[in-house]
């Protein structure tokens, strides 16, 4: 996650911040005509989108349990995933907001499948 974070930070000029609720995402905030700079770097280390903004989302969100556990995804949204190990997923979604079409949110984690793994990267979280 690090070293997505890190290459966000120095090659699409994106500052991000720990979220407050959640030790292990990292978000923030791109104008509309920066998010393809964003979205090279991401491509460049997890791969094509999971989930590319355009597609329908319907049976993801219902029975993709990833998908469930980063909170769902909207059609207009873009989700990666890269799977680190059996237990645990890194991601990237892009969220424009629908308030500010001028604004998209980047949020950066890990989910994790099981309790006792995801309460061991959280120790290890400074």
């Amino acid at each position: 996650m690090t070293g997505l974070i890190g290459a966000l930070r120095e090659r699409a000029r994106l500052s991000m911040q720990l979220d407050p609720t959640n030790r292990l995402l990292h978000t923030g905030v791109v104008s509309s005509r920066g998010i393809e700079k964003v979205a090279e770097v991401v491509r460049g280390r997890m791969g094509p989108a999971y989930k590319p903004a355009g597609q329908w989302a319907l049976w993801k969100n219902w029975f993709d349990e990833f998908v469930k556990a980063v909170g769902g995804i909207r059609s207009e949204q873009t989700l990666f995933r890269l799977d680190l190990n059996p237990d645990v997923t890194l991601f990237c979604a892009f969220w424009p907001w629908a308030s500010d079409p001028d604004r998209v949110s980047v949020r950066v984690g890990l989910q994790c499948r099981r309790p006792d793994v995801r309460d061991r990267l959280l120790s290890q979280v400074t």
